[in-house]
């Protein structure tokens, strides 16, 4: 959307502050990526910003110029308003546009069941748009703990634990040291829905087989007296190169 900020000889003036927010109960909207409400600072008399939803229907906004303290409106004096409706992908569950990701096309690898001997795995999210494509996007992406293990670790850090994708992908590697399964929820929080596999379900993972952090067995220790070496009773040798000394007699 763009706005324009006219004088009363309909000239473009000023370098006001904008502040848009949200009439409309739709949790899924967005303001250029992020929650409402929002704050722009308008350019020779423009600003410009981007809505969208994840939903159907109408979304109302009001925007104020805080330097003037008066509402912008559309022709017609009217608060503006957005209508979101199915895009071409024939999906009634997907109406966002190309490039932003969307629940129902997002997706988290591998599939359930996950399991796993060697105490950790790696999974992988992959946000995609209406149109299937690979959004390209650095939404932050937050994993905590449903149920399992309460010191399982993502990347080595404690739960919950977030990280950026990168061109809509990213990774994680889940260990735990302990058998049993552990279920996670895994959120992309910049478009506020959860990421889940092929089946909607979940990642759950079956730890099972060697720890992930094994404890090295303990030295064995020797028991018992140890037995001393018997002492020898043989004679100290006699120097090389020397005669052993004469017993003297008595005379008669």
């Amino acid at each position: 959307m763009s706005i324009e900020l006219r004088d009363c000889n309909k000239v473009l003036s000023s370098d006001d502050n904008l502040s848009v927010t949200l009439q409309t109960n739709d949790p899924t909207a967005r303001i250029n990526s992020q929650a409402f409400p929002m704050n722009i600072k308008a350019q020779n008399g423009k600003a410009s910003f981007t809505v969208t939803s994840q939903n159907t229907g109408t979304i109302t906004m009001r925007i104020t110029d805080t330097n003037q303290h008066f509402s912008v409106t559309m022709p017609g004096y009217k608060n503006p308003a957005v209508t979101f409706t199915n895009n071409t992908s024939g999906n009634p569950n997907c109406t966002t546009n190309a490039g932003i990701p969307n629940s129902w096309y997002s997706d988290l690898y591998p599939n359930n069941p996950i399991n796993t001997s060697s105490g950790s795995v790696e999974l992988s999210v992959v946000l995609r748009d209406c149109n299937k494509a690979t959004a390209q996007v650095s939404d932050t992406i937050r994993i905590s703990l449903l149920s399992g293990d309460t010191s399982t670790k993502i990347n080595g850090n404690t739960l919950p634990y977030q990280l950026n994708a990168s061109n809509g992908e990213a990774k994680f590697t889940v260990s735990s040291a302990a058998s049993g399964t552990v279920t996670l929820k895994v959120e992309d929080t910049t478009k506020s829905f959860t990421v889940t596999n092929t089946s909607n379900a979940n990642p759950s993972i079956s730890f099972t087989g060697a720890s992930a952090n094994p404890t090295p067995a303990p030295t064995a220790q020797a028991t018992g007296t140890p037995t001393s070496s018997p002492t020898s009773t043989a004679p100290p040798p006699t120097p090389t190169g020397e005669s052993p000394t004469p017993t003297p007699s008595l005379a008669p």
